[in-house]
């Protein structure tokens, strides 16, 4: 596996999407934007990249897919996009130059994931965090947090943590104009600094689960009710609760190089 991060923050006020307002132009930057490459070779290469956005369309997401596709030579059917789905980061379908420019970086972080490629050992688990909410009323919410574990030949050294969170990334709503990677970069920060590794998160935009914890001066659609918890502190709020229902899991998985046994 090979793993490279780059940063995607604008640096410059750009049209926002996830909310229905008439001005939509950020306001400055809450926290950093980022792209993760990981590079995979078992019988050939495949690549997941994780990125700090709402979603693109299919059209720019095959276009980048075919771009990452020619560099580790292999079709965009072994490319694997996914979205952080925070609602304060950059419309793509509006600001083209950014997209360009995320197109561009993104294939750079490729170029070096690949020349970081070494062998690794993997292992799976599965804790159970309450930080979503069915937005639907009496819907079913998967609890789950996915964990994929990945050591170097060393067992002892953790290379990168893989997480699967079901909540969307909104829990900053539409009265924040900040550019911002909402919860999921809190969670990267936390476990980076317990576990000093990079950690990459995945399916923010699941089914209809709404954050449970959410920060706002208004109270919105998916934050009505008792279950739902408004706070100033919510993003770390929903960072600590996946760390603390995760800390067991991640120290008890065990990995092989040999992914059969999985």
């Amino acid at each position: 596996m090979g793993f490279f991060e780059i940063d995607i923050t604008p640096d410059t006020s750009v049209t926002m999407i996830g909310f229905n307002r008439v001005d939509n132009l950020s306001k400055g930057v809450l926290d950093r934007l980022v792209a993760q490459v990981t590079v995979w070779k078992n019988d050939g290469l495949c690549c997941l990249v994780a990125i700090d956005n709402i979603g693109f369309n299919k059209k720019e997401s095959d276009q980048l897919r075919n771009l990452i596709g020619m560099e580790i030579g292999e079709s965009r059917e072994k490319v694997m996009l996914s979205f952080s789905h925070t609602h304060s980061a950059v419309n793509t379908a509006v600001e083209m130059r950014y997209y360009e420019m995320l197109c561009t970086k993104i294939c750079n972080a490729v170029q070096k994931a690949m020349k970081s490629m070494e062998n690794v050992s993997i292992g799976w688990g599965n804790a159970v965090a309450e930080i979503g909410v069915n937005r639907r009323s009496f819907g079913k919410v998967d609890r789950r947090v996915g964990i994929l574990k990945v050591c170097g030949e060393s067992h002892d050294d953790m290379k990168l943590i893989i997480l699967r969170l079901t909540a969307h990334g909104n829990v900053l709503k539409r009265d924040n104009y900040l550019i911002s990677a909402d919860y999921f970069g809190r969670v990267r920060r936390l476990f980076a600094e317990k576990y000093h590794c990079p950690v990459m998160i995945i399916q923010g935009s699941a089914g209809n689960v709404a954050p449970k914890y959410y920060c706002s001066t208004i109270t919105p659609i998916d934050g009505k009710g008792d279950l739902y918890i408004n706070s100033d502190t919510a993003l770390e709020d929903i960072a600590q609760e996946v760390l603390r229902k995760s800390e067991a899991v991640v120290d008890g998985i065990q990995v092989s190089e040999n992914i059969d046994v999985l």
